[in-house]
Formats: structure tokens, C-alpha cells, sequence
């Protein structure tokens, strides 16, 4: 495969298909399917965090029409957790659960079509 730029088709319709030919010659086409470019980053206009107790509070009002997940995780850690998979009026808030002490935490936003933001945040519990 060859990479694509497709920036200048972003918020457009487009279609596209696969054609295969192996060696022998023999040839094999996928479907016709078409798809809505998305090649932008989610944006977040407002970004509020804040901790109570052992509680850390989020905030955030993000701009994306093809919204998917805001996500964090432990600066050190591998595994992702979900903040929000759903907007109320472009935001998401949250309270989360934090053991005592210091939290290197990344924040982010991904779209339906793989883009994202994110946002490393210190908190002290």
C-alpha cells in the first residue's frame, strides 16, 4: 500500500475501492464504499480539571462532528480508560477516583476517523 494525502478532500464525500492482481494475473475488485473524509484533529476549546478529596474532576468542551471517546491514563501506564463516549452539549464531565498521591495523567479526544488531542495534566491527591 501507498500512504494517501487526502487533506484536500477533508469534509468531503468521497469513494474508494480495492483492486487486487496477483502474480499469476488474476484479478479481484472490492465493493465501491463511500466514506466522509475526516483528516482534523478534535479541538478543545475548555479544559477545566480540579480535585476534591481523593476525587479529580474534568471538564472539557471539545469540538468534533465525529466524536468518539475522551480517554486517560497514567503517564506510565499502557492501558487507556474512558472519560466520556458520549458529548452533552460538546462536553464532558467527569469525577474519577485517585489513589493518594502524585498522578501524571494523559488526556485524549479521538474521533471517529482515528484522529486525537491530548493533554498531559499533574494532579496531587
Amino acid at each position: 500500500f501507498s500512504d494517501l494525502n487526502i487533506s484536500d478532500y477533508n469534509n468531503l464525500q468521497t469513494s474508494y475501492y480495492f483492486r487486487l492482481t496477483d502474480i499469476a494475473g488474476n484479478v479481484d475488485s472490492s465493493s465501491s464504499r463511500k466514506i466522509k473524509v475526516d483528516t482534523t484533529s478534535p479541538k478543545i476549546t475548555k479544559f477545566g480539571n480540579w480535585t476534591i478529596g481523593k476525587y479529580a474532576y474534568f471538564n472539557l468542551t471539545i469540538d468534533e462532528s465525529n466524536f468518539d471517546a475522551v480517554e486517560y491514563k497514567e503517564n506510565y501506564d499502557s492501558r487507556w480508560k474512558t472519560l466520556c463516549s458520549s458529548l452533552k452539549n460538546n462536553v464532558c464531565y467527569k469525577k474519577v477516583y485517585l489513589k493518594t498521591g502524585n498522578h501524571n495523567l494523559i488526556v485524549r479526544v479521538l474521533d471517529e476517523a482515528g484522529n486525537s488531542v491530548q493533554k498531559e495534566i499533574n494532579l496531587l491527591i
